[in-house]
């Protein structure tokens, strides 16, 4: 694979987790206090 291939696939990957964290997230953080929405997108990350 190429630098450049590889660069855009992890461009490409890292939107589509923050697309995916924002969908999730929406929700979330109008349902839950902010303490556990903050929990919430710590945790996984780990």
């Amino acid at each position: 694979m190429s630098g450049r291939t590889r660069k855009w696939l992890a461009a490409f990957t890292v939107m589509l987790t923050l697309a995916a964290l924002l969908a999730l997230l929406g929700p979330a953080r109008d349902a839950a206090p902010e303490g556990a929405a903050h929990a919430f997108v710590v945790a996984p990350s780990r």
